[in-house]
Order: C-alpha cells, then structure tokens, then sequence
C-alpha cells in the first residue's frame, strides 16, 4: 500500500513537473517574442531593463529558486515512467526516489 502511495505521489509530481515546463517555455516564448517591443517606441514600447527584469523573474520562478527549491527534482526518466504505468515496483529507483526527497526537504 505504501508503494502504491509513493508511485502514485510520483506520477501527480512528475505530472506537475511537465505542467512547469510547459509553462517554463511558453514564458520563454513570450519573452522572444517582446524583443521586437524593446526601445520601439509609442504605446507598445518596453524598455531592456523591464524586459530583463520578466526573464530573471521568469528564470527564479520556473527553476525554483524563488522558493528554495529545485523543482527539477520531480522530472521522471523514461525507465521510472514505464515502471510505474506497468506497476512494476523498482526498488532502487524508488529508494533513490526517496533519497532525493529526503535531501530537497532538509
């Protein structure tokens, strides 16, 4: 029952992990794509310290470091994914798993 637990906080974390990057990106894009508005003039003028301001911003949101926190951890590979969607339990992965959370939460 407790692996079943562990697996299934794995599976919403690592689900949250993908909903970030998702986010990380379409933060970057956006930020692409205000480059063409930086000192242009009239009413959709930007300047290059505001636009630098939304990046490092963006950088210390989506990385964790504006909640000391590194949210990278949470990323699943390819071998854990197929693990979990089958059932299997791997206990290295798991106890490597658990490791690591005990090491992001001192």
């Amino acid at each position: 029952m407790a692996i079943d637990h562990i697996n299934t906080q794995r599976k919403i974390l690592a689900d949250a992990a993908i909903s970030l990057s998702i986010l990380e990106e379409a933060l970057s894009n956006t930020e692409n794509r205000l480059r063409d508005y930086i000192n242009a003039g009239g009413i959709n003028n930007i300047s290059r310290s505001e636009y630098e301001i939304l990046t490092q911003k963006r950088i210390t949101l989506t990385s964790g470091q504006q909640h000391q926190f590194d949210y990278s951890f949470f990323k699943m590979n390819l071998l854990d994914k197929t693990a979990i969607a089958m059932g299997v339990y791997l206990k290295e992965t798991t106890s490597q798993y658990l490791d690591k959370l005990n090491k992001a939460f001192r």
